[in-house]
């Protein structure tokens, strides 16, 4: 037994619209909400470009990032490659980042031992986390400048 979502059918049309796509093009947000026949602002209307975006990834192997004021940008081979880990490498850290400021606020007088050493272990790993994270990028960065040779000969 199949239970139905609400937004199946406007999932499926967008899906049937994005197909004549390829890697590299961008769908254009007018496309989109022709398709599911709403706004993409309305109620439903981003949770629908969510399940889209699932379904792009897992059959068809596309990973996408919304543009803002132009689309859904069907990312190429080379373009995941290059963005969607430092997008997601700056998420990350900006979370780290965040629920470091958020546990500096406890007052650890306050709370029994156990939790405080849990929240100092915690707080340890997160810091541990926001460093190897800022290394990755630093690497990344090193390895993609052009050398020397690579722009005399460009």
């Amino acid at each position: 037994m199949k239970i139905e979502n609400r937004y199946d059918a406007e999932v499926e049309a967008v899906l049937s619209v994005v197909a004549a796509f390829m890697k590299g093009t961008t769908v254009s947000w007018s496309v989109i909400e022709k398709a599911m026949n709403r706004n993409r602002y309305d109620k439903g209307g981003w949770a629908i470009i969510k399940r889209v975006r699932k379904h792009l990834l897992r059959d068809r192997l596309i990973a996408t990032l919304p543009d803002t004021r132009v689309g859904l940008r069907l990312l190429t081979d080379t373009e995941n490659a290059q963005e969607v880990p430092v997008l997601r490498q700056k998420k990350a850290r900006r979370q780290i980042n965040r629920g470091l400021r958020e546990t500096s606020a406890v007052d650890v007088s306050l709370i029994p031992n156990h939790v405080a050493i849990g929240l100092a272990l915690v707080r340890k790993r997160m810091k541990e986390e926001r460093l190897a994270i800022s290394r990755a990028n630093n690497e990344i960065a090193a390895l993609t400048k052009p050398t020397r040779s690579a722009m005399a000969a460009g």
